[in-house]
């Protein structure tokens, strides 16, 4: 069964993500920020990363850079749903490109 990470603050979204995931048989961990996600990388490296653009601390572009940095998870495919609005053109211009597998912009906010 693949494994994916969900990096997301917003509880109903990352339990909305998880739920239709789980529904389709794939094993999903949940994460409301990157300091929770790195140690789970350590611990078991999953399929696929689902990875939110606006979080606490640490942004998902951070998150990102730091991931596309490191040997171990550079390859790892990484996939952005955020609620942000056309997130591709205003976020990643401010900041440096980072390769980004796949982008889903949800139509929707549960603030």
């Amino acid at each position: 069964m693949a494994l994916i990470y969900i990096v997301e603050d917003d509880n109903s979204i990352r339990d909305l993500e998880s739920y239709a995931l789980q529904n389709i048989n794939y094993e999903v961990c949940g994460f409301e920020k990157g300091a929770e996600l790195y140690p789970a990388l350590e611990a078991r490296m999953p399929d696929l990363i689902i990875l939110d653009i606006m979080l606490p601390e640490e942004d998902g572009i951070s998150i990102l850079k730091r991931l596309r940095k490191n040997t171990a998870t550079v390859a790892l495919p990484i996939m952005v749903v955020t609620a942000t609005e056309r997130p591709s053109v205003p976020i990643l211009s401010r900041k440096s490109f980072v390769r980004i597998d796949s982008f889903i912009g949800l139509g929707f906010s549960f603030m």
